[in-house]
């Protein structure tokens, strides 16, 4: 089982790939980590570049990433209630 650091430095890299596959700059991503970019944040984002006409292929990748920060976030919660 992952510690809660571990969980959370984890969220962070899936969240800065997530943003990277969206299409932000390096700069940008740094602000929006630093605003607290939610997996919330993230589907939205996603929902767009569904009605944009992005590929099936990079759309699929981006949601495997939020999938994947939704489950780390949950670890990192669970982690606090113990």
């Amino acid at each position: 089982m992952l510690a809660q650091s571990e969980s959370s430095e984890l969220a962070r890299s899936e969240r800065q790939l997530a943003l990277a596959a969206f299409g932000f700059a390096p700069h940008q991503i740094v602000l929006l980590l630093e605003q607290g970019v939610t997996a919330e944040h993230l589907r939205g984002m996603l929902r767009l570049k569904q009605c944009e006409g992005t590929p099936a292929v990079v759309l699929a990748e981006i949601a495997a990433r939020i999938d994947r920060i939704e489950e780390l976030d949950q670890l990192s919660l669970d982690s606090h209630t113990r």
